[in-house]
């Protein structure tokens, strides 16, 4: 599920600017807007494992949450359209927006709070019962290995 639209994306991005920047010049084809918004969304998800992605309001987030990712989204699509036109070097030397946004988003998968996020519950099927004695686990019959 896309964090952004394209109507959102362009008061973000002017179209004529995303326009000069999609179009490839000497393959006459534009890059897909749908397609970057997706890559980019696909891309903040793969941050936010725990919260099994992707996020959705009422289910494992809020309208905060969404906003929250929506700005970051915006990022990573900036930062992917100025690549392709900067080269390698665009990759090698993120904006100050960018950076910021992985670090966030590094910080979130490490286990920071990702605001307005409902965070799993952990499944009742994952707990073990048993004993230690002498270094050495002792399952009773109600005891299940992961």
């Amino acid at each position: 599920m896309p964090y952004v639209t394209d109507e959102e994306l362009c008061g973000s991005i002017p179209t004529d600017f995303r326009d000069q920047l999609t179009d490839d010049g000497d393959s006459g084809q534009d890059q897909n807007t749908e397609q970057l918004i997706k890559d980019a969304s696909d891309w903040v998800d793969g941050y936010l494992a725990r919260f099994n992605p992707p996020i959705v309001d009422g289910v494992n987030g809020t309208e905060v949450t969404l906003a929250c990712l929506r700005v970051h989204t915006v990022v990573r699509i900036k930062h992917v359209l100025l690549a392709r036109k900067s080269g390698p070097e665009g990759y090698r030397n993120p904006d100050e927006d960018f950076r910021a946004t992985k670090e966030f988003l590094t910080a979130v998968m490490k286990g920071a709070p990702l605001p307005g996020a409902f965070e799993p519950t952990p499944s009742e099927t994952a707990a073990v019962t048993g004993s230690v004695t002498a270094g050495e686990i002792v399952f009773d019959d109600d005891s299940a290995v992961l």
